[in-house]
């Protein structure tokens, strides 16, 4: 049987999973900003490939996040659980959200959204904004689950929570929500999913039919989507977590193998900094889009192609340059991996970074 492989207090096919995902949030915005200052056009093809990628990978974090809570808060309990999830998700959004609000005054009119007045800096975290609905939502949504967790149901108990949250996204328009209610709404049920298919974490798919059938459902969902783009509702629904549940099974294969190749290895180093990168990622990328630019270069495969590297690779030298100085904490980052135990694995390493 195909175990778990831990290394520094991780689980290697949730680094990779998580590396794929945060490859495909940066290649995301790096996409609609280049949509937004009008390099690509509202063509099909901008479209599909849109609807592709946010079809699952926001999903995919809050499953993984649901896949290795259990643990860690019935260990904690409900209380003491707050402290470090508060450490972990509403510190970064105070943090980096003033970093953020000050490189776009630094921007200028240059900034895709510019910031208009220092108190405009001053209050820019109040409510979260931007990229930083994603850390609200993991913590709205972590201690909502928490409740539930610590009357330890059964996987049917995890069932009847899935179903749920899924009957409230469909009985309430998600539209109809405040924003900040509304994300929590939106994603509820792909933590819950990630509660359901918690036994991935200890032992990941390891038959070829298996890993074939989540290809299968990965790409039946994905087919759907690009044949019928406008469906919405529970047809949507049912895509995302049929998609959602396919990538889970087939990352959980592909990442729970050895780290033979260099590939695969920085792909899994992504994923353990993806915090970083998050946080990071949207100063980078319309940096280097408002200077390629200037620099006269409008080639829009250079764009995706730089933008996107960067958008990866400058916030893990950053990270590098954090973890030398030691201020991982300090910033907002979380513990350094190797302060971790192995107890810890797949909880404090992985509950609740995207």
């Amino acid at each position: 049987m195909q175990h778990v492989t831990v290394s520094d207090g991780r689980v290697q096919w949730v680094d990779v999973a998580r590396g794929v995902g945060i490859t495909l949030v940066v290649l995301g915005h790096v996409l609609r900003g280049l949509h937004d200052a009008g390099l690509i056009g509202d063509g099909p093809v901008f479209a599909r490939v849109d609807a592709a990628i946010y079809l699952f990978h926001m999903p995919l974090f809050f499953a993984l996040s649901g896949m290795f809570f259990e643990r860690g808060m019935l260990r904690r309990g409900i209380w003491k659980s707050i402290p470090p999830r508060i450490e972990s998700l509403l510190y970064p959004i105070l943090v980096w959200s003033y970093v953020l609000a000050l490189s776009k005054i630094v921007a200028g009119s240059a900034a895709s959204t510019p910031v208009g007045s220092w108190w405009d800096v001053l209050m820019y975290p109040f409510p979260p904004k931007d990229i930083f609905w994603f850390l609200w939502a993991m913590f709205a949504i972590q201690t909502i689950a928490s409740f539930a967790v610590a009357l330890r149901p059964d996987r049917v108990g995890y069932g009847l929570l899935l179903a749920a949250s899924c009957a409230l996204c469909l009985i309430v328009p998600l539209e109809t929500w405040p924003y900040l209610v509304g994300v929590v709404v939106e994603f509820l049920p792909y933590f819950a999913l990630g509660l359901l298919l918690n036994f991935l974490g200890r032992e990941p798919v390891n038959s070829a039919w298996l890993l074939a059938v989540s290809i299968g459902a990965f790409g039946l969902a994905e087919a759907a989507l690009f044949v019928f783009p406008d469906v919405s509702g529970t047809v949507y629904l049912v895509l995302r977590m049929l998609a959602t549940v396919g990538v889970l099974g087939a990352l959980s294969w592909i990442g729970s193998r050895q780290l033979s190749s260099n590939a695969l290895g920085f792909v899994a180093y992504f994923g353990a900094s993806s915090m970083a990168i998050y946080v990071m990622h949207t100063i980078v990328t319309s940096f280097v889009r408002t200077m390629l630019l200037r620099l006269g270069v409008d080639a829009l495969t250079v764009h995706i192609v730089v933008a996107t590297a960067l958008g990866i690779l400058i916030p893990c030298a950053a990270l590098w340059i954090i973890d030398r100085l030691n201020v991982r904490r300090l910033v907002g980052l979380g513990r350094t991996p190797g302060t971790l135990t192995r107890t810890d694995a797949g909880v404090t390493a992985h509950h609740s970074r995207a």
